[in-house]
Protein backbone atom coordinates (compact mmCIF):
# COMPACT_ATOMS: atom_id res chain seq x y z
CA UNK A 1 0.00 0.00 0.00
CA UNK A 2 1.11 3.44 -1.08
CA UNK A 3 1.68 6.45 1.73
CA UNK A 4 -1.03 9.36 1.11
CA UNK A 5 0.44 12.70 2.20
CA UNK A 6 -1.16 15.81 2.00
CA UNK A 7 1.04 18.62 1.03
CA UNK A 8 1.03 21.89 -0.94
CA UNK A 9 1.58 22.05 -4.77
CA UNK A 10 4.63 23.54 -4.35
CA UNK A 11 6.14 20.74 -2.35
CA UNK A 12 3.93 18.45 -4.33
CA UNK A 13 5.65 19.55 -7.47
CA UNK A 14 9.27 19.46 -6.21
CA UNK A 15 8.89 15.81 -4.84
CA UNK A 16 10.81 13.09 -6.83
CA UNK A 17 8.87 11.72 -9.70
CA UNK A 18 6.61 14.05 -9.95
CA UNK A 19 7.88 14.92 -13.75
CA UNK A 20 7.22 11.11 -14.74
CA UNK A 21 3.80 11.25 -13.13
CA UNK A 22 2.23 14.10 -14.83
CA UNK A 23 3.95 13.23 -17.88
CA UNK A 24 1.62 10.23 -18.00
CA UNK A 25 -1.13 11.32 -16.82
CA UNK A 26 -0.91 14.63 -19.45
CA UNK A 27 -0.44 11.76 -22.02
CA UNK A 28 -3.30 9.56 -20.81
CA UNK A 29 -5.95 11.91 -20.77
CA UNK A 30 -5.60 13.85 -24.27
CA UNK A 31 -8.86 14.71 -25.66
CA UNK A 32 -8.26 14.85 -29.41
CA UNK A 33 -11.15 17.39 -29.00
CA UNK A 34 -9.03 20.16 -27.08
CA UNK A 35 -5.51 18.54 -27.45
CA UNK A 36 -2.91 16.90 -25.05
CA UNK A 37 -3.02 19.27 -21.26
CA UNK A 38 -0.27 21.82 -20.97
CA UNK A 39 0.05 22.32 -17.20
CA UNK A 40 -0.41 25.78 -15.80
CA UNK A 41 2.05 24.95 -12.80
CA UNK A 42 2.10 29.08 -11.93
CA UNK A 43 -1.65 28.59 -11.67
CA UNK A 44 -1.68 25.48 -9.74
CA UNK A 45 0.77 27.63 -7.35
CA UNK A 46 -1.50 30.68 -7.33
CA UNK A 47 -4.13 28.51 -6.02
CA UNK A 48 -2.46 26.38 -3.57
CA UNK A 49 -1.15 30.25 -2.08
CA UNK A 50 -4.47 31.17 -1.87
CA UNK A 51 -5.94 28.16 -0.22
CA UNK A 52 -8.77 27.13 -2.79
CA UNK A 53 -6.71 23.72 -3.73
CA UNK A 54 -5.56 21.29 -1.46
CA UNK A 55 -2.95 18.14 -2.54
CA UNK A 56 -1.95 14.84 -1.37
CA UNK A 57 0.43 12.60 -3.36
CA UNK A 58 0.99 9.07 -3.29
CA UNK A 59 4.24 7.69 -2.27
CA UNK A 60 6.25 4.75 -3.06
CA UNK A 61 8.98 5.43 -0.14
CA UNK A 62 10.07 9.32 -1.13
CA UNK A 63 9.11 8.99 -4.86
CA UNK A 64 5.75 10.25 -6.15
CA UNK A 65 3.84 8.23 -8.17
CA UNK A 66 -0.33 9.28 -7.62
CA UNK A 67 -1.57 12.93 -6.98
CA UNK A 68 -4.81 14.11 -6.15
CA UNK A 69 -5.67 18.11 -6.43
CA UNK A 70 -9.19 19.05 -4.97
CA UNK A 71 -10.12 22.57 -6.11
CA UNK A 72 -12.58 24.22 -3.15
CA UNK A 73 -14.88 27.18 -3.63
CA UNK A 74 -17.49 28.89 -1.32
CA UNK A 75 -20.82 28.25 -2.66
CA UNK A 76 -23.68 31.11 -3.39
CA UNK A 77 -26.06 28.66 -3.43
CA UNK A 78 -25.36 26.52 0.19
CA UNK A 79 -23.42 27.38 3.39
CA UNK A 80 -20.61 24.70 2.60
CA UNK A 81 -17.63 24.38 0.33
CA UNK A 82 -18.33 22.74 -2.94
CA UNK A 83 -15.47 20.71 -3.44
CA UNK A 84 -14.34 19.28 -7.12
CA UNK A 85 -11.54 17.04 -8.56
CA UNK A 86 -9.21 18.68 -10.41
CA UNK A 87 -6.50 16.17 -11.29
CA UNK A 88 -6.69 12.35 -9.82
CA UNK A 89 -4.36 9.86 -11.27
CA UNK A 90 -1.90 7.03 -10.45
CA UNK A 91 -0.15 5.96 -12.48
CA UNK A 92 -0.43 2.29 -14.51
CA UNK A 93 1.99 0.38 -12.39
CA UNK A 94 0.62 1.58 -9.46
CA UNK A 95 -2.94 0.89 -10.04
CA UNK A 96 -3.08 -3.47 -8.74
CA UNK A 97 -4.62 -3.50 -5.17
CA UNK A 98 -5.93 -0.86 -2.81
CA UNK A 99 -4.03 1.78 -4.06
CA UNK A 100 -6.27 3.93 -5.83
CA UNK A 101 -8.96 3.46 -3.11
CA UNK A 102 -6.37 4.58 -0.60
CA UNK A 103 -6.25 7.86 -2.70
CA UNK A 104 -9.56 8.58 -2.96
CA UNK A 105 -10.61 7.31 0.77
CA UNK A 106 -8.14 9.82 1.59
CA UNK A 107 -9.65 12.79 -0.80
CA UNK A 108 -13.02 12.09 0.55
CA UNK A 109 -11.75 12.37 4.37
CA UNK A 110 -10.01 15.58 3.77
CA UNK A 111 -13.08 16.90 1.67
CA UNK A 112 -15.31 16.06 4.73
CA UNK A 113 -12.91 17.29 6.68
CA UNK A 114 -13.10 21.18 5.40
CA UNK A 115 -17.01 20.85 5.63
CA UNK A 116 -18.09 19.81 2.27
CA UNK A 117 -20.51 17.40 1.89
CA UNK A 118 -18.59 15.93 -1.05
CA UNK A 119 -17.23 16.56 -4.63
CA UNK A 120 -17.36 16.57 -8.08
CA UNK A 121 -15.26 14.16 -10.39
CA UNK A 122 -15.64 14.42 -14.21
CA UNK A 123 -14.33 11.37 -16.26
CA UNK A 124 -14.37 11.18 -20.16
CA UNK A 125 -17.40 9.31 -21.25
CA UNK A 126 -16.52 5.89 -21.89
CA UNK A 127 -13.26 5.62 -20.17
CA UNK A 128 -12.34 2.96 -17.40
CA UNK A 129 -12.32 6.05 -14.83
CA UNK A 130 -16.29 6.71 -15.70
CA UNK A 131 -16.53 3.00 -15.72
CA UNK A 132 -14.67 3.18 -12.23
CA UNK A 133 -17.09 6.25 -10.50
CA UNK A 134 -19.95 4.71 -11.72
CA UNK A 135 -18.67 0.66 -10.15
CA UNK A 136 -18.03 3.05 -7.02
CA UNK A 137 -21.68 4.13 -6.90
CA UNK A 138 -20.98 7.86 -7.66
CA UNK A 139 -24.67 9.16 -8.57
CA UNK A 140 -24.12 9.81 -13.00
CA UNK A 141 -25.14 13.39 -13.79
CA UNK A 142 -24.15 15.26 -17.34
CA UNK A 143 -20.90 12.68 -17.18
CA UNK A 144 -20.05 14.52 -13.75
CA UNK A 145 -20.12 11.97 -10.90
CA UNK A 146 -21.25 13.31 -7.29
CA UNK A 147 -18.93 11.13 -4.81
CA UNK A 148 -20.87 11.80 -1.28
CA UNK A 149 -18.96 11.81 1.72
Amino acid sequence: MLEIRELTYQELEQSPGFEETVTEYAAETANEAIGTPKIQRSRYRELSSLGKIQCLGAFEGDKVVGLAVVFFSQSQHYPFPIASIESFYLRKDYRKGGNGLGLLHAVKHMVKAEGAPGLVFMAPPGSTYAALCAKLGMTHTHNAYWCKV
